[in-house]
C-alpha cells in the first residue's frame, strides 16, 4: 500500500496484558500503520512491558490525566498522519479490516467503524445491532484535525465515543458504521461487568445521578429490545444482575464524602 494510506494507531490501555500482544499482532497484519501510540492509565501488570517489546510508543497518564477522553485526545496530539485509527486493547482486527475501511478516509467522513464479533452474548448482540445506534472507538478511523477540535473530550471518562459522534455530526460530517464484521472484541460477561461497574463508580464519585440512571435505562432498553427482536430472553438475567451491581457500586461511591 502507498504511504498515503498510512494511519497512526492509538490505543488506550489499563491492565491489558492478557490481550495486548494479540491486539498489536492483528494491527501489524491488517493495517499500513505509521506509528502505534499507547496511552496507559497506570497498569500494574505487564501491559507496558509488552507494548514496548512490540515496538509501540507508550505514554503514562495518571491522576487527573487518567480520563479516557483525555487520553484519546492527547494521543491524537502526538499523531502525525491526517487519519488516526483507534483500537481498543482487547480488540483483534481481521486481516481484511483496512481493505474495507480505507475507502472511508474521505473529507465528508467524521468517524467510521465496523461491527464486531464477541464471545459475550450480551456484547455480541449489542455489537452486531445497528438499529440501536451502536457507536464505538474500538476499531474506528477519524480525521485527526476534527478530533482535535473536540476539546470537550478532555473532561470525559466515559461516553467519549458518543460525545465525539455528536460533535462530528454537528459539524456536518458523516458517521459510518460498516455492516461487515471486521474485528473480534475479546470480552466475556465478567469483563463486561467490571467495565460497567467502573462506569457506575465514576458517576457515583461525580454525583451524576441523572447520567447514571440514563445509562441504566439505556442498558435495559437495548437488551430488552434485542430480546424481543430475537425472541430470546436468555440475556435478561445477565442484564438485571449487571444493573444491580452497577446500582450498588454507584450508591457506595455516591455516599462517600467529597
Amino acid at each position: 500500500m502507498s504511504k498515503s494510506s498510512e494511519v497512526d494507531v492509538l490505543i488506550v490501555t489499563y491492565n491489558s496484558a492478557r490481550t495486548l500482544k494479540k491486539c498489536l499482532k492483528s494491527i501489524k497484519e491488517a493495517v499500513p500503520y505509521n506509528r502505534i501510540i499507547i496511552g496507559d492509565g497506570g497498569s500494574n501488570d505487564d501491559t507496558v512491558k509488552i507494548a514496548e517489546s512490540e515496538g509501540a510508543e507508550v505514554y503514562q497518564f495518571t491522576g487527573k490525566d487518567n480520563l479516557i477522553g483525555r487520553i484519546r485526545y492527547k494521543l491524537a496530539e502526538k499523531a502525525e498522519k491526517p487519519w488516526i485509527l483507534y483500537v481498543d486493547s482487547d480488540v483483534y482486527l481481521y486481516r481484511n479490516f483496512w481493505e474495507s475501511m480505507r475507502h472511508l478516509t474521505k473529507p465528508s467522513i467524521g468517524m467510521a467503524y465496523a461491527l464486531q464479533d464477541s464471545p459475550a452474548r450480551t456484547l455480541k448482540a449489542y455489537l452486531t445491532s445497528r438499529k440501536l445506534g451502536f457507536i464505538t472507538f474500538g476499531n474506528t478511523i477519524v480525521p485527526k484535525d476534527l478530533l482535535l477540535m473536540c476539546q470537550g473530550l478532555l473532561n470525559l471518562n466515559h461516553g467519549e465515543d458518543v460525545f465525539f459522534a455528536r460533535f462530528a455530526r454537528g459539524k456536518g460530517y458523516k458517521i459510518i458504521c460498516l455492516k461487515n464484521h471486521l474485528s473480534f472484541h475479546d470480552k466475556n460477561e465478567s469483563d463486561l461487568d467490571q467495565t460497567f461497574i467502573r462506569w457506575a463508580e465514576s458517576l457515583g464519585k461525580e454525583k451524576r445521578v441523572i447520567k447514571f440512571f440514563t445509562l441504566e435505562l439505556c442498558n435495559v432498553r437495548n437488551v430488552t429490545s434485542l430480546a424481543v427482536e430475537h425472541r430470546s430472553f436468555a440475556d435478561l438475567p445477565i442484564l438485571f444482575r449487571r444493573s444491580l451491581k452497577m446500582l450498588l457500586s454507584f450508591s457506595r461511591e455516591f455516599r462517600k464524602p467529597n
